[in-house]
């Protein structure tokens, strides 16, 4: 079943795609659609599905090839550490959930202590 991006989406599936080689791209656009097949598309879900699929299918790359083949330092052949090891998508997913998780609780408290302040401010107002 086709897709329905918009010009924003499919320009992040395109930018994405530009580090990988061309006989991969198949292969990516692939991932990408199984990831998004059957969730609610909107730009953070294309974000996420073209980062995993490119990190996959670059990992994949690197594995298989020779040393001297890998040129250069691309961030989808490492991890986003300075020491430079190997991706793993499993661990990668792991801590995209840990940093949503703090978004949602920093998020959680910060309400909790804006309505804490209200209900103080309430209270107050009504002792008045």
């Amino acid at each position: 079943m086709p897709l329905a991006l918009t010009q924003a989406q499919l320009d992040q599936v395109m930018r994405t795609a530009g580090p990988i080689p061309p006989y991969l791209r198949g292969d990516y656009l692939e991932l990408v659609a199984r990831a998004l097949a059957g969730c609610e598309i909107d730009d953070g879900a294309v974000y996420r599905a073209c980062r995993d699929a490119a990190k996959v299918v670059m990992w994949n790359v690197v594995r298989d090839a020779e040393p001297s083949e890998v040129i250069g330092d691309s961030k989808l052949c490492v991890a986003p550490t300075r020491r430079g090891r190997p991706i793993d998508p499993v661990r990668e997913e792991r801590a995209d959930q840990t940093r949503e998780a703090n978004a949602r609780r920093r998020a959680f408290n910060h309400l909790r202590s804006e309505a804490g302040e209200r209900l103080r401010v309430l209270r107050i107002e009504e002792r008045s």
